[in-house]
Order: structure tokens, then sequence, then C-alpha cells
């Protein structure tokens, strides 16, 4: 198990901090730092997966399925698209990845409001980031990373114009939140509502 780097420096000071406490006999307070780190340890922790079949998309996040669903998205579709909505709760692995190869043709962000991730508004007002990807096989997927009621920041590992593998690593949100997958409707969905994926090993469909 790895620590994902946006989680090192949070961890080495609260580690510091809680012997430093400690050397001052300050045990109650060195024991809430500790715990504290701890759990930062836990949070970004990030695993090595390895896909469930050779072929297929792969979960882009670690949660809970909460829609599988045909939408129209004009943001980057001319037609209805088949969308699948993961809930990341907080305990789960954030640690972001990419569902099928392909080059990200732009990211945008949007949105400034807070709802809590497994709400429906949340999809559309919420501080989120979309990334336009185009597959090798010349058709499109959208993938949007949204942040939660806890949430605050949004990191990505990739840029625009990269071209990135089926299963890497595209970005972490931080504390809860939830992650979009818009990609043609004619996907054979292996998943439902209520299902438990995990990033870069569960297949969503073919």
């Amino acid at each position: 198990m790895g620590i994902a780097k946006e989680g090192i420096a949070k961890i080495f000071i609260l580690l510091v901090a809680a012997l430093l406490f400690a050397l001052s006999s300050l045990k109650i307070i060195a024991s809430f730092l500790f715990l504290i780190a701890l759990f930062l340890i836990y949070f970004y922790r990030d695993l090595q997966r390895i896909p469930d079949r050779e072929k297929g998309v792969v979960s882009p996040a670690d949660g809970i399925i909460l829609e599988v669903e045909d939408v129209f998205d004009g943001d980057f579709f001319a037609e209805t698209c088949k969308k699948i909505s993961i809930f990341m709760r907080i305990y789960d692995v954030h640690v972001n990845r990419m569902p099928l190869s392909g080059r990200i043709i732009k990211i945008t962000n949007r949105g400034e409001k807070l709802y809590p991730a497994n709400d429906r508004r949340a999809s559309e007002l919420n501080k989120s980031r979309t990334y336009f990807i185009e597959l090798e096989d010349g058709k499109k997927m959208v993938l949007r990373q949204i942040a939660g009621i806890i949430a605050r920041q949004i990191v990505s590992y990739v840029k625009e114009h990269n071209f990135v593998r089926r299963g890497e690593r595209i970005g972490i949100v931080q504390f809860g939140s939830r992650v979009e997958l818009y990609i043609d409707r004619n996907l054979k969905t292996f998943v439902s509502v209520g299902d438990k994926v995990f990033a870069g090993k569960t297949i969503l469909g073919e």
C-alpha cells in the first residue's frame, strides 16, 4: 500500500507534532494528533490495482453505484449517452483512475455549491472538474470529479493532451466525493445501483 502524495506532508507534520507533545508530557493532545495522522494514512492510501478482465471499462472510483441510466449531456455528446455515478464514502480509496485508454482533450472546472455528494443536485451545482476524453477507437468519454459537502480540493495528475492508459491514476478528490462517467449508450453494463466497486479493478461494462 502506498500513500497519495497529497497526504504525505500532512501526515508527517501531524506525527512530528504528536511526538513533540508526547515529549512535553501532553499525552492527550499527542494521542489526538496521532489518531488524526492514522486516519489520514488510511484516507490517503493508494492501492495497487489489477483489472478483473483484460478488456472492459474499469471503474474510475471506489464506492457505491448511485446511478446507471441513459441521459442527454450536451456538453460533449450529440445524443443520449450512458451515465454511471459512483459515491465515494469517506473511508473509500479516493484516488481516481482512467476507465479506458484515451487522450485528454479538455479539462474544465465549474460549480461552487457543496451539497452532499450523494445528492442529485451535486451533479450540476457542486464544485467539479470534468475531463473530456477521446478514446483509441475515436469515440468520446467524459469523466467528472465532484466535490462533496466535506471535500474542498480536486487534484489532477493529468493535463490536457496527455494520453492516459486504462487503469492509470488521474487524480484525487479529498474527503468524500462523487465521480460520474458518461460513455457510449451501447455500453453493456455489469453493475447496478447499490453495487460496491473498486477503482482500476471492477469492470463496469463492455
